[in-house]
């Protein structure tokens, strides 16, 4: 099912891109690979956590997993990203892996996550935060959907 939500998210992202042959033909085929990876990990987070994943696709910013934001890496010492468009009052959860095998590494929200001591530009294209898995918090035993909190 995982497997088949990426591939569906990376159709979508095409074709809202309007991409051409050429984007293919230069060694892009590896974005197919991280939205199928990342839609395992979203898929293995609510595993953990006892939640329904709904394998959404398009669905903008809305949290992935009970009100949490899932971002993939397959380096096990690999941070977490945070973009500019990501909002402030958003969780973020850092799952590393590869499939089937995922481990969660830790929590952070995303206004602790937007430090400059995290910023960083390694592609020379876009800024983000790149937060280490030390600097994440431990995910709880006991989970509760952060959807359902009341403030």
């Amino acid at each position: 099912m995982a497997a088949e939500v990426g591939i569906r998210r990376r159709v979508a992202s095409i074709s809202r891109m309007n991409l051409d042959h050429d984007y293919f033909s230069s060694g892009n085929l590896d974005h197919w690979h991280v939205d199928i990876e990342g839609a395992c990990a979203e898929l293995a987070f609510a595993k953990s956590l006892g939640f329904f994943w709904d394998g959404s696709v398009n669905t903008g910013k809305s949290p992935d997993v009970a009100g949490y934001q899932v971002r993939y890496t397959h380096r096990d010492n690999g941070c977490l990203i945070v973009r500019e468009r990501d909002r402030a009052e958003d969780w973020f959860v850092l799952v590393t892996g590869r499939h089937p095998v995922y481990t969660i590494r830790g929590k952070i929200s995303g206004a602790e996550a937007k430090q400059k001591k995290y910023l960083r530009d390694p592609n020379q294209r876009n800024p983000a935060w790149f937060v280490p898995q030390s600097a994440l918090a431990e995910m709880e035993r006991n989970h509760k959907n952060r959807d359902d909190e009341t403030t």
